[in-house]
């Protein structure tokens, strides 16, 4: 399950200015004036961007005007929510006399269907079937100097969300946002359901739409008990092959590879140095095992050891898993009144003893045969994927 490293996920965008040899604002830009930015309710303020318009214009000034409001665009079926705490750091941006009669583009472009097919039909595939369900848009956000020249803001501080609708029938469990690179690859962004409504945050702009992944692997059939679970993450990038065509269910997981696991599954930034003797810095795990460790999600054998590429026990697994869910719903978990038995209970360990009932009662892991746990068994690749998949819906 080592994550092979692509170009989009490893060129972390900067900023950059793009001359724009005409100072005159397209026919399609919608201008944006400071009346419209005071209309707070709810913590927001919605612009509606008018029918034939993929530009809105605002004053650099936005988020003065905004105070504590978010600015939310709605074109069409797509909703884009940039926080007011973005807009607040665009004015520095354009400081000095240079400055003077500065404007925030952004730019809602959605592509032709031909450039948008061709997009999607570029994409490598790796024997996955890819679907579209939303136009593929191309957003951008500036500051547009009066002389036309456009300082792109191509890295976000603060997130900005956005919401497509889903156009068609989708699976929930194979559906996502996902980034397309000009090269043909593919990232997964997020995706909140809540109907036919889909939302996540983007900390740069480029190409995204709406995707269905349906990837299979040979040796994982409709029919394997696993066979959703790896299905699902495969889609969201959590998981993928040994090979192209092959999962490898029954082989073992090493603690590197579930920590990253857990890490892309919550949509954690892995950053940060480790402090274990037995990881390289430039290990393909280490951020992975520093954010990990830093929000005590994981921790090493020792002080100083880590056992990266050791295979990870199940009771490891339990308190790793246990602690991973607290992060996501930010609460310590108790253990709740019914409890699972395992007819080899007294073979857990006693640091994993109530991570092990909480993880079983909340229906996180399963046993194995005979009512049995097997603490000390190494925990498979289809059992990893399963209690990932198990998580995420909590």
């Amino acid at each position: 399950m080592t994550p092979t490293p692509t170009p989009e996920a490893t060129a972390a965008p900067t900023s950059g200015v793009v001359v724009n040899p005409s100072p005159t604002p397209p026919a399609d830009t919608q201008v944006v004036n400071e009346d419209s930015l005071k209309n707070g309710k709810d913590g927001k303020v919605q612009i509606d961007v008018a029918a034939g318009k993929t530009a809105v214009r605002l004053p650099l000034q936005a988020a003065q005007i905004l105070g504590t409001n978010d600015l939310v665009f709605k074109m069409g079926d797509l909703l884009v929510t940039i926080p007011s705490q973005l807009l607040s750091t665009m004015p520095s941006l354009a400081s000095g006399i240079d400055g003077v009669g500065a404007q925030i583009l952004l730019e809602l472009n959605p592509l032709a269907q031909s450039a948008a097919k061709a997009i999607v039909d570029g994409i490598n595939k790796d024997s996955a079937h890819i679907s579209s369900l939303s136009d593929v848009f191309e957003f951008r956000l500036s500051v547009l100097m009066k002389d036309g020249t456009r300082i792109v803001i191509k890295q976000f501080d603060e997130p900005i969300t956005i919401s497509f609708k889903i156009k068609g029938q989708f699976n929930k469990d194979l559906i996502g946002i996902y980034y397309l690179s000009d090269n043909g690859g593919l990232e997964y962004v997020g995706g909140q359901l809540n109907g036919d409504v889909i939302t996540a945050q983007v900390t740069h702009f480029s190409k995204y739409a709406v995707l269905e992944i349906d990837k299979s692997f040979k040796d994982v059939p409709a029919t394997y008990w696993a066979f959703k679970a790896i299905q699902s993450l495969a889609a969201k990038q959590i998981v993928s092959g040994v090979t192209t065509s092959e999962f490898d269910p029954k082989s073992n997981v090493s603690r590197a590879e579930f920590t990253a696991l857990l890490v892309r599954a919550l949509g954690l930034k892995a950053e940060g140095q480790v402090l274990f003797t037995d990881i390289r810095s430039d290990a393909w795990y280490a951020s992975y095992v520093a954010t990990a460790t830093k929000l005590g999600i994981v921790s090493g054998r020792s002080n100083n050891s880590f056992a990266p590429n050791a295979s990870i026990t199940r009771e490891e697994m339990a308190v790793m898993a246990i602690r991973a869910l607290e992060v996501k719903s930010g609460k310590k978990l108790e253990p709740v009144a019914v409890s699972t038995a395992f007819t080899d209970a007294s073979s857990i360990s006693k640091w994993a003893e109530a991570y092990v009932k909480t993880a079983a009662d909340l229906g996180l892991l399963q046993g194995r045969e005979n009512k049995r746990f097997a603490p000390k068994a190494w925990m498979t690749r289809a059992e990893s994927a399963q209690v990932i998949y198990t998580l995420l819906s909590k």
